[in-house]
Protein backbone atom coordinates (compact mmCIF):
# COMPACT_ATOMS: atom_id res chain seq x y z
CA UNK A 1 0.00 0.00 0.00
CA UNK A 2 1.39 3.41 -0.94
CA UNK A 3 2.24 5.91 1.78
CA UNK A 4 -0.49 8.29 0.68
CA UNK A 5 -3.14 5.54 0.69
CA UNK A 6 -1.97 4.42 4.13
CA UNK A 7 -2.32 7.98 5.47
CA UNK A 8 -5.80 8.27 4.00
CA UNK A 9 -6.81 4.94 5.56
CA UNK A 10 -5.37 5.91 8.94
CA UNK A 11 -7.22 9.21 8.85
CA UNK A 12 -10.46 7.46 7.90
CA UNK A 13 -10.07 5.08 10.84
CA UNK A 14 -9.41 8.01 13.18
CA UNK A 15 -12.69 9.52 12.01
CA UNK A 16 -14.57 6.34 12.84
CA UNK A 17 -16.03 8.02 15.92
CA UNK A 18 -17.95 10.37 13.61
CA UNK A 19 -21.16 9.62 11.77
CA UNK A 20 -20.68 7.60 8.59
CA UNK A 21 -23.41 9.52 6.72
CA UNK A 22 -22.44 12.82 5.01
CA UNK A 23 -24.24 14.87 7.64
CA UNK A 24 -22.92 18.34 8.46
CA UNK A 25 -21.76 18.81 12.06
CA UNK A 26 -21.42 22.26 13.59
CA UNK A 27 -18.94 23.05 16.36
CA UNK A 28 -18.17 26.10 18.48
CA UNK A 29 -15.20 27.63 20.29
CA UNK A 30 -17.46 29.30 22.84
CA UNK A 31 -17.27 27.47 26.21
CA UNK A 32 -20.19 25.08 26.44
CA UNK A 33 -20.29 25.12 30.26
CA UNK A 34 -20.49 28.24 32.46
CA UNK A 35 -17.12 29.42 33.77
CA UNK A 36 -16.74 30.20 37.45
CA UNK A 37 -15.72 33.81 38.19
CA UNK A 38 -12.16 34.31 39.39
CA UNK A 39 -11.78 35.02 43.10
CA UNK A 40 -13.14 38.45 44.02
CA UNK A 41 -14.73 39.08 40.63
CA UNK A 42 -18.26 40.49 40.51
CA UNK A 43 -20.32 39.95 37.35
CA UNK A 44 -20.30 42.95 35.00
CA UNK A 45 -18.14 44.94 37.45
CA UNK A 46 -14.87 44.40 35.64
CA UNK A 47 -13.01 46.54 33.12
CA UNK A 48 -14.68 47.90 30.00
CA UNK A 49 -12.90 46.38 27.03
CA UNK A 50 -12.89 46.85 23.29
CA UNK A 51 -11.58 43.75 21.53
CA UNK A 52 -10.53 44.21 17.94
CA UNK A 53 -11.47 41.78 15.18
CA UNK A 54 -9.20 38.73 15.51
CA UNK A 55 -6.90 38.00 12.59
CA UNK A 56 -6.34 34.38 11.58
CA UNK A 57 -4.28 32.70 8.82
CA UNK A 58 -6.03 32.84 5.46
CA UNK A 59 -5.93 29.06 5.03
CA UNK A 60 -8.24 28.50 8.01
CA UNK A 61 -10.39 31.62 7.65
CA UNK A 62 -13.56 29.74 6.71
CA UNK A 63 -16.34 27.79 8.40
CA UNK A 64 -15.14 24.44 7.03
CA UNK A 65 -12.44 22.71 9.02
CA UNK A 66 -8.94 22.44 7.63
CA UNK A 67 -7.19 19.43 9.15
CA UNK A 68 -3.50 18.65 8.75
CA UNK A 69 -2.68 15.03 7.96
CA UNK A 70 0.44 13.18 9.17
CA UNK A 71 2.18 13.88 5.84
CA UNK A 72 1.68 17.65 6.51
CA UNK A 73 -0.91 18.07 3.74
CA UNK A 74 -4.18 19.87 4.48
CA UNK A 75 -7.65 18.48 3.86
CA UNK A 76 -10.91 20.43 3.99
CA UNK A 77 -13.73 18.68 5.83
CA UNK A 78 -16.96 19.92 4.28
CA UNK A 79 -19.14 18.18 6.88
CA UNK A 80 -17.28 19.62 9.89
CA UNK A 81 -17.87 23.34 10.34
CA UNK A 82 -17.72 26.13 12.89
CA UNK A 83 -21.07 27.68 13.69
CA UNK A 84 -19.71 31.01 12.40
CA UNK A 85 -16.57 32.30 10.70
CA UNK A 86 -13.44 31.29 12.62
CA UNK A 87 -12.49 34.87 13.65
CA UNK A 88 -15.99 35.28 15.09
CA UNK A 89 -15.79 31.95 16.91
CA UNK A 90 -12.50 32.96 18.51
CA UNK A 91 -13.82 36.42 19.31
CA UNK A 92 -16.98 35.12 20.97
CA UNK A 93 -15.12 32.38 22.83
CA UNK A 94 -12.51 34.75 24.25
CA UNK A 95 -15.06 37.42 25.08
CA UNK A 96 -17.09 34.82 26.98
CA UNK A 97 -14.03 33.88 29.05
CA UNK A 98 -13.21 37.52 29.83
CA UNK A 99 -16.82 38.25 30.77
CA UNK A 100 -17.58 35.16 32.86
CA UNK A 101 -14.20 34.73 34.55
CA UNK A 102 -13.16 38.38 34.95
CA UNK A 103 -16.39 40.37 34.79
CA UNK A 104 -15.22 42.28 31.72
CA UNK A 105 -17.82 44.45 30.02
CA UNK A 106 -17.94 44.67 26.22
CA UNK A 107 -17.70 48.39 25.44
CA UNK A 108 -19.87 47.82 22.37
CA UNK A 109 -22.82 46.93 24.62
CA UNK A 110 -25.54 49.53 25.09
CA UNK A 111 -24.77 51.81 28.02
CA UNK A 112 -21.35 50.28 28.66
CA UNK A 113 -19.48 53.57 28.36
CA UNK A 114 -16.13 54.30 26.78
CA UNK A 115 -13.60 51.45 26.73
CA UNK A 116 -10.84 51.48 29.32
CA UNK A 117 -8.75 48.85 27.56
CA UNK A 118 -8.19 47.75 23.98
CA UNK A 119 -7.34 44.11 23.27
CA UNK A 120 -5.78 42.91 20.03
CA UNK A 121 -5.19 39.26 19.12
CA UNK A 122 -3.41 38.01 15.99
CA UNK A 123 -3.47 34.25 15.48
CA UNK A 124 -0.48 33.00 13.50
CA UNK A 125 -1.24 29.29 13.82
CA UNK A 126 -4.56 27.53 14.26
CA UNK A 127 -3.97 23.85 13.76
CA UNK A 128 -6.09 20.75 13.98
CA UNK A 129 -4.57 17.32 13.46
CA UNK A 130 -5.84 13.83 14.22
CA UNK A 131 -5.43 13.73 17.99
CA UNK A 132 -4.02 17.24 18.45
CA UNK A 133 -5.15 20.88 18.49
CA UNK A 134 -2.76 23.85 18.65
CA UNK A 135 -2.97 27.64 18.66
CA UNK A 136 -0.27 30.28 18.48
CA UNK A 137 -1.01 33.98 18.82
CA UNK A 138 0.37 37.37 19.72
CA UNK A 139 -1.82 39.63 21.81
CA UNK A 140 -1.76 42.98 23.50
CA UNK A 141 -3.66 44.82 26.22
CA UNK A 142 -3.52 48.61 25.81
CA UNK A 143 -4.82 51.15 28.33
CA UNK A 144 -6.91 53.82 26.65
CA UNK A 145 -5.49 56.72 28.65
CA UNK A 146 -2.95 58.76 26.72
CA UNK A 147 0.68 57.80 27.16
CA UNK A 148 -0.01 54.50 28.94
CA UNK A 149 2.16 51.54 28.00
CA UNK A 150 0.70 48.39 26.42
CA UNK A 151 1.50 44.82 27.39
CA UNK A 152 2.43 42.66 24.37
CA UNK A 153 2.75 38.91 24.63
CA UNK A 154 3.02 35.71 22.59
CA UNK A 155 1.27 32.47 23.46
CA UNK A 156 1.55 28.92 22.15
CA UNK A 157 -0.63 26.10 23.42
CA UNK A 158 -1.47 22.57 22.34
CA UNK A 159 -3.93 19.96 23.57
CA UNK A 160 -4.28 16.25 22.89
CA UNK A 161 -7.67 15.00 21.68
CA UNK A 162 -9.41 11.66 21.64
CA UNK A 163 -10.58 10.33 18.25
CA UNK A 164 -13.58 12.09 16.75
CA UNK A 165 -14.44 15.59 15.65
CA UNK A 166 -16.35 16.57 18.80
CA UNK A 167 -13.30 15.70 20.93
CA UNK A 168 -11.03 17.74 18.65
CA UNK A 169 -13.34 20.76 18.92
CA UNK A 170 -13.39 20.36 22.71
CA UNK A 171 -9.58 20.36 22.79
CA UNK A 172 -9.50 23.58 20.79
CA UNK A 173 -12.09 25.12 23.16
CA UNK A 174 -9.88 24.33 26.15
CA UNK A 175 -7.01 26.13 24.45
CA UNK A 176 -9.24 29.17 23.84
CA UNK A 177 -10.25 29.19 27.52
CA UNK A 178 -6.61 29.14 28.63
CA UNK A 179 -5.73 31.97 26.24
CA UNK A 180 -8.66 34.01 27.56
CA UNK A 181 -7.52 33.37 31.13
CA UNK A 182 -3.97 34.52 30.33
CA UNK A 183 -5.31 37.74 28.81
CA UNK A 184 -7.74 38.17 31.71
CA UNK A 185 -5.04 37.72 34.35
CA UNK A 186 -2.93 40.40 32.67
CA UNK A 187 -5.92 42.71 32.31
CA UNK A 188 -6.88 42.27 35.95
CA UNK A 189 -3.35 43.04 37.16
CA UNK A 190 -3.11 46.16 35.00
CA UNK A 191 -6.57 47.31 36.12
CA UNK A 192 -5.41 47.04 39.75
CA UNK A 193 -2.18 48.93 39.03
CA UNK A 194 -0.01 45.87 39.56
CA UNK A 195 2.84 44.79 37.25
CA UNK A 196 1.57 42.46 34.53
CA UNK A 197 3.71 39.89 32.76
CA UNK A 198 3.31 37.56 29.84
CA UNK A 199 2.54 33.90 30.58
CA UNK A 200 5.55 31.62 30.73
Amino acid sequence: MSGRRWLSLAFALWLAGCASMPETHFHTLVPTDPLAPAEGVQPDKGPRILMETIRVPEAVDQPQWMVRLPDESLVMLEQERWTSALPDELYNGLLTVLHERFGAVDARSAGAGSPQWRIRIDVSRFEMRPGLAALEATWSVTPQQAGAEALRCSSYDRESAEPGMAALAAAQRRIVVRLGEAIGDALRAMQAGRPASCPA
